[in-house]
């Protein structure tokens, strides 16, 4: 995961979406790295990202998919 050498933590919406849009993307956006398809569902992704950032530790599944989907 190239994103996390910028992040350590991801603090606030826009660099969670960038993290999204990095990993997730079904399609190569420039980033020289391609990886295999998988699908996952959104608390599977929410999960992910909560690794990652305490953004949305109080927040619902529901305000998940609103902010990043």
């Amino acid at each position: 995961m190239y994103f996390l050498l910028w992040y350590t933590t991801l603090e606030n919406q826009a660099q969670i979406i960038q993290f999204l849009n990095l990993m997730y993307l079904t399609n190569d956006q420039g980033n020289g790295v391609i990886s295999n398809c998988k699908d996952m569902i959104t608390s599977e992704v929410m999960n992910i990202v909560k690794k990652y950032s305490i953004f949305f530790d109080d927040k619902t599944i529901f305000v998940f998919r609103q902010q990043c989907g």
